[in-house]
């Protein structure tokens, strides 16, 4: 158990620093795919097309939005005003925000 969540752990603090405006690797893809594979879980559709679309026209159109030292939390209450332009992208959000309680009730 104890390995299992070492390495979840790694690749989900990977894809909370994606989310983050601060982060070199801002919305990249390859960085979100342990928050993408969660997400597959309850959908069936194309769940990595539309974060990779939505990452992209988040991170060229809307970046000059918000402050380039926004914390997560800041992140998701901007983001809420795009929920439905950006569905995928806002669920990444949340369940970032919620990984600690998870983590935490894990170990």
């Amino acid at each position: 158990m104890e390995r299992f969540v070492d390495g979840f752990s790694k690749g989900l603090t990977c894809a909370v620093s994606a989310l983050l405006p601060t982060s070199y690797k801002f919305l990249d893809v390859n960085d979100l795919k342990q928050l993408t594979q969660l997400l597959k879980q309850d959908r069936h559709d194309d769940v990595e097309k539309y974060i990779a679309d939505e990452a992209l026209i988040t991170s060229r159109f809307l970046k000059n939005k918000f402050q380039p030292g926004y914390s997560l939390q800041e992140m998701m209450d901007f983001m809420l005003d795009y929920k439905d332009a950006f569905p995928t992208l806002n669920w990444h959000y949340s369940a970032a925000m919620t990984l600690g309680i998870l983590i935490a009730t894990c170990v």
